[in-house]
C-alpha cells in the first residue's frame, strides 16, 4: 500500500493559486500518465505527446505537478488522430487499479461497502482529476453510478469516460472479490465511436449511446454488500490525510503544509532531500529553509513528521516487513529505521507493528 498522503501530485502554492484564479481544471501527473502510457502504446509519438502536455521532456518526472486537463484531452485527441486507435481511453482503464490513485484508492479498499466507497471517492474525487465527478444512487432497479463532466463536448472527454467506467468496473469487482460479475447496463452521452464496439467486451452488456446522462448500472445488492478488506481504523487514518491533501490541493494550506505534501510526493520516488523539494516550488535550498524558518519549521523537521506519520500508518497496515518500511521512508536499512523510530516514540517499530 502506498504511503503518500497526497493521493496525487500537487502544484506548490503559487500555481495552485495561479490554477485557481484562472479556473484551470487539472489532474494529477500519476492519472494522466495513465493515458500517455496507453497513447504512447497505440503508437502516438511520445515527443509529440510530451509537447502537447507542456510540462517540458519528462512530464511526469515532478510528483508535484498538476497537469491541466485541457492539455490531456488534446494529447489523447491526437494520439486518435494519430493512430486512427479510437480505443486509448479503455486502453487506459483497463491498467487502472486502486493504486492508480494513491490514498483515494486504498481508501476505497478500506471501506465497508461499494456505497460507502463511492461517497468517499466523490469526495476526494478532485484530487485524481477534474474532468468529471461521479454519484451514486440506490433504488429497486439496481445501483447507478452516474458521471457528471465539467465539459459540454461529450465526444472530447470521451476516452477519460470510458476509462474511469472500465476501472469502476474492474475495482468494483476486485473490492467484491467477484470477478465474473457484469454490469446491468451502461449509458453514455457521446456518440458509439466506431461499428466495431469494444466496450461492449470490457462491461459485458449491451451499451446506449446518446444517452441523455452517463451512467452505470449493477445489481441493487452489491452495493451494500461487506468488502472483504474493511478497515474502519485505517480508513479514518486515511480520511485525515485526505483532508490535509484537499485543503492542499484547493489553496487552503499553508507553506509548510505544501512542503510537507511536496515530500509525501517525493517520497514515493525515494528520500527527498531539501533542494529536490525546493526545485519543486521554483527556490534555492537556502530560500525555502529562510521561509520555512519564518514559519517556525524547518526542512528537517517536516521530513522527520512526514517519516513519523507513514511508518505509522505502514506498521498498522501491516502487509510490509521492517525492512521493507525501512526502504520506503528513505532509510539505507533496517537498523537506522529502527533507531530514528526508537527516538522519537521511546520503543521500537515492531512494538507498534500490528
Amino acid at each position: 500500500m502506498p504511503y503518500s498522503a497526497s493521493c496525487s501530485a500537487f502544484s506548490h502554492g503559487l500555481e495552485m493559486e495561479k490554477s485557481k484564479e484562472k479556473q484551470v481544471l487539472t489532474m494529477s501527473a500519476r492519472y494522466a500518465s495513465a493515458f500517455h502510457e496507453a497513447s504512447v502504446r497505440a503508437g502516438a509519438d511520445a515527443k509529440k505527446l510530451n509537447q502537447i502536455l507542456d510540462m517540458g521532456d519528462d512530464p511526469f518526472g515532478n510528483p508535484t505537478h498538476r497537469i491541466p486537463c485541457d492539455n490531456v484531452l488534446d494529447m489523447i485527441a491526437f494520439a486518435q488522430d494519430s493512430t486512427g486507435n479510437r480505443s486509448i481511453g479503455l486502453m487506459a482503464g483497463q491498467d487502472i487499479r486502486p493504486s492508480s490513485f494513491l490514498d483515494v484508492g486504498y481508501a476505497l479498499i478500506s471501506a465497508n461497502s461499494l456505497r460507502h466507497a463511492l461517497g468517499v471517492n466523490e469526495k476526494y474525487q478532485a484530487l485524481t482529476q477534474q474532468v468529471a465527478t461521479t454519484h451514486l444512487d440506490v433504488d429497486e432497479d439496481g445501483a447507478h453510478v452516474t458521471w457528471t463532466p465539467y465539459y459540454d463536448d461529450d465526444e472530447r472527454v470521451r476516452p477519460i469516460t470510458e476509462a474511469a467506467y472500465v476501472g469502476y468496473v474492474n475495482i468494483g469487482r476486485w473490492l467484491l472479490w467477484l470477478y465474473n460479475e457484469e454490469a446491468i447496463s451502461v449509458s453514455f452521452r457521446h456518440q458509439r465511436p466506431s461499428d466495431t464496439d469494444t466496450c461492449e467486451t470490457h462491461f459485458g452488456c449491451k451499451i446506449k449511446y446518446g444517452a441523455d446522462t452517463t451512467s452505470l448500472s449493477c445489481k441493487a445488492h452489491l452495493a451494500d454488500a461487506k468488502l472483504p478488506q474493511a478497515n474502519p481504523e485505517l480508513l479514518e487514518q486515511l480520511e485525515v490525510r485526505l483532508e490535509r491533501a484537499h485543503a492542499a490541493l484547493e489553496g487552503n494550506a499553508d507553506f509548510p503544509e505544501l512542503v510537507y505534501q511536496a515530500i509525501q510526493e517525493y517520497l514515493l520516488k525515494g528520500a527527498p532531500n531539501r533542494d529536490l523539494i525546493a526545485r519543486s516550488f521554483g527556490m534555492s535550498g537556502p530560500t525555502l529553509q529562510r521561509r520555512l524558518q519564518n514559519e517556525k519549521t524547518s526542512f528537517r523537521n517536516l521530513l522527520q513528521t512526514v517519516r513519523q506519520d507513514n511508518a505509522n500508518f505502514l506498521l498498522k497496515e501491516n502487509t510490509k516487513s521492517l525492512a521493507e518500511i525501512s526502504l520506503m521512508l528513505g532509510y539505507g536499512d533496517q537498523t537506522a529505521f529502527t533507531r530514528a523510530y526508537k527516538s522519537w516514540f521511546g520503543y521500537p517499530p515492531s512494538f507498534n507493528k500490528a
